[in-house]
């Protein structure tokens, strides 16, 4: 069956089941995990969304994007400021993937509301690749990053999830948090605001 895919993507939150098959069986070559630089504002932050390459095409495609937003018919657009991939388990069905997110109930996902600004993407994504790590299905480890300068000052994705980047420069920016309404949020060791790693990284930024 061809797969007609939809402009605005598929909606998991309202219907886990409408991934088509031919979709989920295909197998992941790549992780990405991209940072998308979506206003001109200065103290701006980015969008965040995991990015995964197809080890073969699935009707022209070559990859599907992850993305939590905050309304599904206006996705977050925006320029790829920095990506950052990670190695995932050979041979991985696009399936596997999506169904540990729906079984832990990611996808119950609720964004902070503060001053008409939306709060939440990088707990999200700190929060997917928390579960995939724990199945092995993902090494958090920095393989490869676009560009490659200026070199990061962490090797963990995690980290860089600690982190803005705009302009080619980064800043430590820890990870807010939004509101999950099942599943039960894992921060140890992860940059989250308040915490302890994140006042390392902040400490490891400004001493460069």
């Amino acid at each position: 069956m061809p797969l007609d895919f939809p402009s605005e993507g598929y909606n998991l939150t309202e219907d886990p089941e409408v991934l088509p098959e031919n979709l989920l069986r295909t197998e992941c070559l790549k992780v990405f995990v991209e940072f998308l630089q979506t206003s001109g504002a200065a103290n701006a932050k980015n969008h965040v969304i995991l990015k995964i390459d197809f080890k073969t095409t699935c009707e022209g495609y070559r990859g599907t994007r992850i993305s939590m937003d905050v309304k599904f018919d206006l996705v977050a657009r925006g320029l790829m400021t920095r990506s950052r991939g990670i190695s995932v388990h050979p041979n991985l069905p696009l399936s596997y993937i999506i169904d540990t997110l729906l079984h832990h109930r990611l996808h119950d996902f609720y964004f902070t509301n503060i001053n008409a600004r939306y709060y939440g993407c990088r707990d999200f994504i700190a929060q997917a690749l928390t579960v995939l790590r724990s199945q092995t299905y993902i090494d958090p480890y920095i393989v490869r990053s676009i560009p490659t300068n200026p070199e990061m000052p962490v090797d963990s994705v995690f980290d860089a999830l600690g982190m803005r980047f705009r302009g080619g420069g980064f800043s430590a920016f820890p990870i807010d948090r939004g509101s999950f309404a099942e599943f039960q949020r894992v921060e140890e060791g992860l940059p989250y605001d308040g915490s302890w790693r994140a006042a390392e990284i902040e400490s490891l930024i400004s001493s460069l």
